[in-house]
């Protein structure tokens, strides 16, 4: 709803970027759920009977939404392309891409199980509606027609007024295609696809006439015409993670030997995915300065424009604007700084604490060496509080190694990072002009796209599978499955049950090594066509001064977003293990007294148990006195 209001508003007040951004937050809702059905209707014993399920929830019929959206999400940045007069060859490959996203949707809402539905009587809608899938139809037929319309204004740019006559023709057949569709369509809808067919109906005329009364090229069959390259921009942006702080649900159920390897193998999970996540971050630097040393991107983008910031770029700073300033990212800094000390803090004093407690069992034992402690009702309690502190300790010490890193990487781009808090028009007018002939027409130019666009797929994977990997971890420490399942096995079998359930995050490491030999081979041939690239520019003019601009230009933003995103986790963290923090001090505190309460008693009890022993002598002593009396009364009576 929120996607569809904002894109009625085309490109006024942001109307298409909001569009976009809220159609692509709903197939990641869409996605999450897909996720959640698959996950439980699949394998030998399902959790869910997948009959039980309603249609809508089918995974097939779910993952056709989310292509919708991400259709939807698609065609939003396309009109915002056209709108802001994109170069028509980028923009077209925007329009093919929207419409292979529909057609994707509509296979699978044709099928037959589905269509009913979808349209029928008493399916997702009360009563009959045939227009559901005629509007995706109609979509699909509009984008094709308007990249077949861009390829024709790139044809007539090139002098290629026969292939300018192909595409027109193409672009009117989709445009009637989808005036055929919108028959069941609403008068507003189908009024503006009979204007887009008359328009191009026009065009095709005009262009066919010019071709055959000045230019006489021969027109090439659609057949023969080049396929349109798709290229994606969009992608499913999941929902926030909101298991975080939840309660656990068997929070003093289990016993505390289970409690505690319980929080061992959540805590191995988090130090396998902590790993995952230095690496992939690590890698992705290494990654950004390979291709640096090539100057790429910004050497293939320096050659696109003069009087534009490259697209990438632009978006890259106004995402960063929105993140906040230098001196926001540095307030931030001081933030971390003083939650990453508050919490040290606590950590030191509720270490302390059981230091204390340690030093004065010892000293309890030397002078009750006949007591042992182990009776001690708070011995386990303790142990699981040391082990649990400790464990913090550990994450609070990455902490503060990433946030040092953090405030390094903010020093070391503090220029950067000024430098774009300008307006992006002043960035513009301030870029350095080149002088040459450009090199678009370079084989080396749409290679060294393509895998820019590659690696930034990998990059995207990378993120997702992490993720991904972060909420089966939460899901798992949410559920109480695993705990009853370690209650109901034999001490022996928990450890080799925890092993198994540590596997899929092993195996994450192993998918994230196929995805990173991936990066490297891509790494590889970007040297290859960067260096013919370089060959090709040697001659030209030089634009070391434009690309010396962009390369500060997309530093900054790229280094202010992420370190934005960094602090903003750091928060988030600190937060988070301060509160964990805060209850581990005081159950420090309140373990302080109960351990002093229990010696007093270990001490009482031994008083009392050697005064029982001592009261049960004296009896004893006292009867077998009473028996040698009597003994010797009988003798004297004997005697007498």
């Amino acid at each position: 709803f929120l996607g569809a209001t904002a894109h009625a508003r085309g490109a006024v007040d942001g109307g298409l970027r909001a569009a976009k951004l809220h159609f692509e937050a709903a197939a990641g809702c869409i996605s999450t759920v897909h996720g959640l059905v698959r996950a439980n209707i699949w394998g030998l014993n399902p959790k869910w009977d997948p009959q039980s399920l309603s249609p809508d929830m089918h995974v097939d019929l779910l993952a056709a939404f989310k292509t919708l959206m991400l259709a939807q999400a698609q065609c939003a940045f396309c009109q915002k392309a056209v709108a802001e007069s994109v170069r028509a060859d980028i923009s077209s490959k925007l329009a093919a891409q929207a419409a292979a996203l529909f057609r994707e949707a509509r296979y699978t809402f044709e099928q037959p199980t589905h269509s009913q539905y979808l349209c029928g009587e008493g399916g997702l809608f009360s009563g009959a509606d045939r227009s559901w899938i005629a509007r995706v139809r109609a979509n699909e037929e509009i984008f094709e027609a308007m990249a077949h319309e861009l390829m024709a204004s790139e044809a007539a740019a090139a002098y290629n007024y026969g292939a300018q006559v192909a595409r027109l023709r193409l672009a009117r057949s989709h445009a009637e295609a989808a005036e055929r569709e919108a028959d069941s369509l609403g008068g507003r809808e189908k009024k503006a696809i009979s204007a887009l067919r008359s328009k191009l109906q026009h065009s095709a005329s005009e262009a066919e006439k010019d071709n055959v009364n000045i230019y006489q090229e021969q027109v090439p069959s659609s057949t023969a015409l080049p396929k349109i390259e798709l290229k994606l921009l969009v992608k499913p942006t999941p929902p926030e993670d909101d298991t975080q702080g939840q309660p656990d649900p068997l929070r003093g159920l289990l016993p505390p030997a289970l409690t505690t390897a319980l929080q061992k193998h959540f805590d191995d999970i988090e130090s396998k995915l902590y790993a995952l996540t230095t690496r992939s971050s690590e890698d992705a630097l290494r990654c950004q300065e390979a291709l640096s040393s090539h100057r790429m991107p910004e050497a293939l983008e320096a050659c696109e424009t003069d009087t534009k910031l490259p697209e990438r770029i632009l978006r890259a700073i106004v995402e960063a604007q929105e993140a906040g300033s230098l001196s926001d990212l540095r307030s931030q800094l001081d933030l971390c700084g003083n939650l990453e000390g508050e919490a040290l803090d606590i950590v030191n004093l509720a270490g302390g604490l059981l230091s204390a407690e340690e030093d004065k069992d010892a000293q309890f034992l030397s002078e009750n060496p006949a007591l042992s402690l182990s009776q001690l009702r708070s011995s386990d309690t303790m142990s699981q509080c040391r082990t649990e502190l400790h464990a913090a300790r550990g994450h609070l010490r990455q902490a503060v190694d990433v946030t040092h890193k953090l405030r390094e990487r903010l020093d070391k781009a503090s220029d950067e990072i000024a430098l774009i808090e300008a307006p992006v028009e002043q960035l513009a007018q301030q870029m350095p002009h080149k002088d040459g002939t450009p090199l678009s027409n370079e084989p080396c130019v749409p290679a060294l796209y393509d895998l820019m666009h590659r690696l930034s797929q990998i990059k995207v994977q990378v993120e997702e599978s992490i993720a991904r990997w972060r909420r089966l971890k939460a899901e798992q420490q949410q559920s109480a499955a695993l705990g009853e399942a370690l209650l109901a096995m034999e001490a022996t079998d928990v450890q080799q049950k925890l092993q198994e359930e540590l596997k899929p995050y092993v195996e994450a490491a192993v998918e994230y090594s196929a995805l990173q030999r991936q990066r490297e081979e891509l790494l590889q041939q970007v040297d290859v066509q960067a260096r013919l690239f370089e060959n090709a520019q040697r001659d030209a003019s030089s634009f070391d001064a434009r690309q010396r601009y962009l390369r500060q230009l997309s530093l900054g933003a790229e280094e202010a977003s992420a370190i934005a995103k960094g602090l903003a986790e750091g928060v988030a963290f600190y937060n988070k293990i301060l509160s964990q923090l805060r209850r581990k001090a005081e159950q420090a505190s309140q373990l302080a007294d109960e351990r002093a309460k229990e010696r007093d008693e270990l001490v009482n009890a031994e008083a009392r148990r050697k005064m029982q022993e001592h009261d049960e002598h004296e009896r004893l002593s006292q009867q077998l006195l009473q028996q040698q009396q009597q003994r010797e009364r009988q003798q004297q009576q004997q005697q007498w």
